[in-house]
């Protein structure tokens, strides 16, 4: 008679677990990258992912080593607020989906914001005493405004061959008569 040989193979419970998979990456809208002129208060706008949250960070730098804003939002979009962004500067914005602990890639642009506005400067200036004896002794000053710039240098005339390049001078007129002083100055 043969032999018959057995052979048994152990069965192991398999367990199955449901994967979570990353959310979709959004996509950015707007800004465009490169875009410039940007409103310092501006909207960042991208595509609506469903059931997530987002990260939203912006930067001075592409690394987002510091980051001025990070914050999350459920919106497609985030207002950036007022005091946040300077004049003329370039800034890194990214965004990303989250939703049960995973989170999607970061989608990245950059724009420069808008130039600081162009405030024309203001001429103020007064002197006194305005009459009297001569030698009359008189201290003019200066209250300009300069500005979006700075005042940079003062050239007074006196009326009478005298002059100064002092902001708030002092002159003093040795004979009577009627001057016509004039004021200008160097804006940057």
């Amino acid at each position: 008679m043969g032999m018959r040989i057995r052979h048994t193979v152990p069965f192991h419970a398999i367990k199955f677990e449901p994967v979570e998979e990353k959310p979709d990456t959004p996509s950015l809208v707007s800004p465009n990258h490169g875009a410039t002129n940007i409103s310092r208060t501006t909207q960042l706008d991208w595509s609506y992912v469903s059931g997530v949250t987002y990260r939203v960070q912006v930067s001075r730098y592409s690394s987002f080593s510091s980051k001025i804003i990070n914050t999350t939002t459920s919106s497609s979009y985030y207002n950036v607020p007022s005091g946040n962004l300077n004049y003329e500067t370039k800034y890194y914005w990214r965004v990303r989906s989250e939703q049960n602990n995973q989170y999607s890639d970061y989608q990245s642009r950059y724009f420069t914001t808008e130039n600081a506005p162009c405030y024309s400067p203001q001429s103020d200036f007064s002197g006194s005493p305005r009459t009297g004896v001569a030698p009359l002794s008189v201290s003019c000053s200066d209250n300009s405004s300069a500005g979006s710039g700075s005042i940079e240098s003062w050239s007074w005339n006196f009326g009478d061959g005298g002059s100064s390049t002092s902001r708030n001078p002092s002159h003093s007129y040795n004979s009577s008569g009627t001057y016509t002083v004039k004021r200008a100055w160097l804006n940057l």
